[in-house]
């Protein structure tokens, strides 16, 4: 939806009230464009919540799903979307962490050891330049 902005030539045209009722309606769409911000960040940190939630209990597919999910359905919830990023930072971390356990046990080869470390190294480097580059919206 867009609002006409009032040009000179039209200005000298317009009534009282109709120049009234244009930045009235200008005000009010501000509103609404402020409400669903607002209402995209509540709704975007409760995802994060449920994500957090399911990391903390090693559900690390259903935390990124729910990460994921916040882009498309609140694109305007840019707090939660920071927060969300450094979360499945966090993510992938601590599943490259298991990975690496478990191929341990398992005996795996160097290879394979070294692909997971330097795996692990690169998810340390991200969350920190993450942390460094956040955003405050």
């Amino acid at each position: 939806e867009f609002v006409k902005v009032i040009d000179k030539d039209e200005l000298s045209t317009l009534s009282d009230q109709e120049i009234f009722n244009r930045l009235n309606e200008i005000g009010s769409l501000n509103l609404q464009d402020y409400q669903e911000k607002v209402m995209s960040e509540i709704k975007g940190k409760d995802l994060i919540n449920q994500a957090r939630s399911a990391y903390t209990n090693g559900e690390f597919e259903v935390a990124i799903q729910l990460i994921d999910s916040i882009r498309n359905a609140y694109p305007l919830a840019m707090e939660a979307r920071e927060q969300g990023i450094l979360l499945k930072d966090s993510v992938y971390l601590e599943q490259a962490h298991e990975e690496l356990k478990k191929l341990v046990e398992q005996g795996g080869s160097d290879s394979q050891l070294e692909e997971l470390q330097n795996k692990i190294k690169f998810y340390l480097r991200k969350l920190q330049h993450d942390k460094e580059h956040r955003r405050t919206h």
